[in-house]
């Protein structure tokens, strides 16, 4: 019998000091659940310094860099900027690359996209899928928004021929998380896990240590620090002085081990602080970027989470010590029980099989 030839399917996604991690996590999550499906994912991304694109060989992926240029003299704490180029050229040569590779499926999770970029290629033929979470305007086949607080009225501006997929039930969370048990919390003498996101530019892990060191060394069992490699020497001279129980782990290839582990974390937002509610774990976001503001906000409002937007020392110190009470960890943490699962990826690759009518997976 004739084996059936894999659809392909592209994911255009990008990863640096100033995106983050997260996109590329969330996308490797997908693409594995595609792969299981029968599809044949790969990568097209832009080489910027600092990234975890080693991530998507390790999964098992092809990684294609798209060689454009990249501008140095605009602002990246605007991610309209992302790109670091004009559309039409990184939408140009991605679809040389599509057609290059007969592929004609298109999966776009990148802040930089505007929905010209979009517009383009379906202009083209290719059936797009966009994953986005801050609520911009799109041209997609299918528009992915996992934002578990909204409703059907927030998309009033998408078109009614977009299939849109939006709430908790479509989080694109890690499924090998279901090898690992939640840990049952001690909030009494917790162990606190210390995780501020793929980078660290504004020495966010030392001002915790540093607050961390002003308490009562008796109140913790143990720190757990999750930091980027390239930081090393700044965590190391931070830890020097330290008083309570750590162990520090350099740019782990994942966190499920660490989460099953952690009564409390003290962190960013983004995918991880999403995780971490799977976890069950109680956590302080510090905020890092304006795009982190709407999910931060209502974990916050959903009482499982408290959020910090100043990251100056002192508001570090005092938003930890107002944090580590043990009567609100005990309300965040009964909060957070059994609100995600990791039926997300899966949820996904159905409706987009269903939508675009692809029967042969």
């Amino acid at each position: 019998m004739n084996q059936r030839k894999k659809i392909k399917i592209c994911f255009r996604v990008d990863s640096s000091n100033f995106i983050g991690i997260g996109h590329v996590k969330r996308c490797i999550n997908i693409a594995l659940s595609f792969q299981e499906a029968g599809f044949e994912p790969f990568f097209l991304t832009k080489n910027f310094k600092q990234n975890n694109y080693a991530d998507i060989i390790k999964a098992g992926f092809e990684k294609i860099n798209i060689d454009s240029e990249i501008r140095k003299d605009i602002n990246l704490k605007n991610e309209k900027n992302w790109l670091c180029c004009n559309w039409q050229e990184d939408a140009s040569k991605t679809y040389k690359e599509l057609k290059n590779l007969d592929c004609s499926i298109i999966f776009i999770d990148h802040y930089g996209i505007p929905k010209r970029w979009e517009s383009y290629l379906k202009k083209k033929g290719i059936s797009l899928i966009t994953l986005d979470d801050i609520g911009r305007d799109h041209e997609s086949d299918i528009l992915i928004d996992y934002s578990f607080w909204k409703s059907k009225k927030f998309f009033n501006n998408i078109s009614n021929e977009t299939l849109i997929l939006f709430g908790r039930n479509f989080i694109p969370l890690d499924r090998n998380f279901l090898n690992f048990k939640f840990k049952r919390k001690n909030f009494k003498k917790p162990n606190i896990l210390i995780s501020t996101g793929g980078f660290d530019n504004e020495n966010l892990t030392s001002k915790i240590i540093k607050s961390l060191n002003n308490r009562n060394i008796k109140t913790i069992n143990k720190v757990i620090i999750i930091v980027n490699k390239n930081i090393k020497k700044t965590i190391e001279k931070a830890l020097n002085l330290s008083k309570f129980k750590y162990e520090v782990h350099y740019s782990p290839d994942a966190l499920g081990k660490f989460y099953s582990e952690t009564d409390v974390c003290i962190g960013s937002s983004g995918v991880s602080a999403l995780e971490r509610v799977y976890f069950q774990i109680p956590q302080l976001i510090f905020l890092k970027a304006n795009n982190q503001l709407q999910t931060a906000t209502n974990l916050e409002l959903k009482n499982m989470a408290l959020v910090e937007k100043s990251l100056d020392y002192k508001k570090v110190k005092s938003s930890i010590d107002k944090f580590l009470k043990t009567a609100e960890l005990e309300m965040m943490h009964k909060n957070t029980i059994d609100f995600f699962n990791l039926d997300g990826t899966l949820n996904i690759t159905k409706k987009i099989c269903n939508k675009l009518q692809i029967n042969n997976v």
